[in-house]
């Protein structure tokens, strides 16, 4: 969401191929790990020697493509669009799922760089896989002057991109809030308005909009402070915060 200048051909290729190697340690490290609810990399195979394997979900990095598992299921901002928003106790068990693999892999010393509705699916069982963990920021964004919109970043990534805890839960507190109502917390007509309204403004509460939300609009209201110290402690603090709730 951040306007840049210009910058050299040589800078481009400089940050292009930094990102790109970060991008594929992280694939590496995901590839060694299982959790039910990460979406996993099966395998990493040179591009050269599995065009017959690719679907439009695998992902390119450099020469190389991430070969996903295979999971029918579709991403929260499908779901809220064809079924309208969550009722609170379904939402609360699809988040439950979410903060335990977002717990899982931070433990392995990865957290998610662009946590946000698209990123995170179920299936008609209602089990959750959350994907994205190779989303870095868009070169594009960068070096081309484009100003990209998104409303589930916390007011720290605005300002220095940090993909920590504290603003995973930030964003995690986003999409709960679009779950549950069916649009984001912090919306404008501009990218600048936007950010103002994630940097300065309180969402509004969730009682004047959801019926029966309980003890659940204070949880997403913690997560979704502007001061990381006033958010959960933990991925597992938000969680047992969820757990305890009575729906």
């Amino acid at each position: 969401m951040r306007y840049y200048g210009e910058e050299s051909k040589s800078d481009y290729e400089k940050e292009k191929e930094f990102i790109e190697k970060k991008r594929l340690a992280v694939a590496k490290k995901l590839s060694s790990i299982e959790h039910p609810n990460l979406l996993r990399i099966e395998k990493i195979k040179n591009a050269n020697m599995c065009h017959h394997e690719i679907t439009e979900r695998d992902i390119k990095i450099g020469n190389r493509y991430c070969i996903l598992e295979n999971f029918c299921g579709e991403n929260f901002c499908d779901v809220i669009r064809k079924f309208g928003p969550l009722v609170p106790p379904i939402a609360v068990k699809l988040f439950i799922q979410v903060l335990d693999v977002l717990s899982f892999v931070s433990q392995q010393g990865i957290n998610h760089p662009n946590l946000r509705p698209e990123c995170i699916m179920v299936n008609r069982k209602g089990v959750v896989k959350v994907d994205g963990f190779l989303d870095y920021p868009s070169m594009t964004a960068k070096y081309t002057n484009y100003i990209c919109i998104d409303n589930y970043a916390s007011p720290e990534k605005l300002d220095s991109n940090n993909i920590d805890v504290p603003s995973n839960i930030f964003s995690l507190g986003s999409v709960m809030f679009f779950v549950l109502t069916g649009f984001p917390p912090f919306s404008g007509s501009t990218p600048g308005s936007i950010i103002e309204r994630i940097k300065y403004k309180d969402p509004v509460s969730l009682k004047k909009i959801v019926c029966n939300i309980g003890d659940l609009d204070d949880i997403v209201m913690k997560a979704l402070s502007k001061n990381t110290a006033d958010r959960f402690d933990s991925f597992d603090q938000f969680q047992q915060a969820l757990l305890q709730l009575n729906l």
